[in-house]
């Protein structure tokens, strides 16, 4: 399984392509709760989604940006709200 920095890496790429769809937020969140353990074969606990969004906004942060990434969002509270949502939406217990 690749390491959370790593699927951080992949969700902001995936974020900056597709940032047009009213569907993102719903897709990221279907998407991460279906991540599984390679060897054990057993979801995500609430700590490895947390640390996995906290990776994903660690890519837009200034100091990434400063590396060569392109600003995500000329307004950055889209990006906040989004990030919000999503990790309200990942805190739920289902």
């Amino acid at each position: 399984m690749p390491t959370f920095q790593d699927l951080g890496k992949e969700y902001a790429t995936y974020i900056r392509q597709h940032i047009d769809s009213p569907t993102l937020v719903s897709d990221l969140i279907a998407n991460i709760k279906t991540l599984r353990y390679t060897k054990s074969g057993e979801s995500l606990t609430e700590v490895d989604t947390n640390t996995l969004v906290l990776e994903i906004e660690k890519q837009f942060s200034p100091e990434a940006q400063a590396k060569g990434f392109k600003n995500f969002a000329e307004d950055s509270r889209k990006f906040i709200q989004m990030i919000q949502m999503i990790k309200k939406e990942l805190g739920k217990k289902e």
